[in-house]
């Protein structure tokens, strides 16, 4: 496993390899084993590992289970978007979103059926909103 370039300190959450958060209970050094997994860790389903000084889980290689980042929260994106008559048979159309609903509707072209909101965590196919 690669150094980590963050610091591990109880009462944090962080990120595992596999993209889940995870809390960090305590971080107490072992007086006999200098390097084995110090760090108690639960997750949110209340189930608790043991980790190594350096974030990882184990010594024979990267897991999915391995520490990798402190945890950032999500960001909301939330939008409004206008949908449009079918394009072709059973499609329809979602234009671009916007930031309120009513600079939507004044943004609608000919055929909008509605406006849509839509509320989202960053990273699950929506970039920035403009």
């Amino acid at each position: 496993m690669e150094p980590k370039k963050f610091e591990i300190e109880a009462g944090n959450f962080y990120k595992t390899r596999d993209g889940k958060r995870v809390f960090v209970a305590s971080v107490t050094p072992s007086p006999f084993y200098k390097d084995k997994k110090p760090i108690l860790v639960y997750d949110e389903d209340g189930n608790y590992r043991w980790y190594r000084v350096d974030g990882s889980i184990n010594a024979f290689g990267e897991d999915d289970y391995d520490l990798v980042a402190e945890w950032k929260e999500p960001k909301r994106i939330r939008c409004f978007a206008p949908v449009y008559d079918k394009v072709s048979e059973g499609d329809w159309c979602l234009g671009y979103g916007y930031r309120t609903h009513e600079e939507a509707r004044e943004a609608a072209l000919a055929g909008v059926r509605a406006i849509v909101e839509i509320d989202v965590e960053e990273g699950h196919g929506l970039g920035e909103v403009e």
